[in-house]
């Protein structure tokens, strides 16, 4: 069976990066999907870089210095296993921005 979750995803770096989750595709919700891809499953997104005020901590963003407008996937999970996500640059995933989400069976 499978389960859906949504995702709000904040880029709270001065610079641009990417979403991209392994082993699913992901829906970008309509307000935020690329022009031309509302409504396509898709694995990989781009997440504009934020204000002036961001150096890449929530306080920044939670506090309101650091303006920056969410992208919303709806990922829908039909197997239990390791999912991989990360940003597509490489020294960024060298950097820390990639980990694991586990899913499993709901008991």
């Amino acid at each position: 069976q499978t389960a859906t979750e949504i995702w709000e995803l904040v880029n709270t770096a001065p610079e641009a990066h990417n979403f991209h989750i392994h082993q699913t595709k992901f829906l970008v919700l309509p307000e935020g999907a690329p022009v031309g891809n509302a409504g396509a499953m898709m694995d990989n997104v781009t997440l504009p870089s934020g204000s002036a005020g961001c150096d890449g901590s929530v306080l920044r963003w939670r506090d309101g210095t650091c303006k920056v407008s969410p992208e919303y996937v709806s990922i829908p999970f039909s197997e239990i296993g390791d999912f991989v996500y990360h940003c597509h640059i490489g020294e960024h995933q060298d950097g820390g921005m990639m980990a694991h989400i586990r899913v499993i069976a709901n008991p």
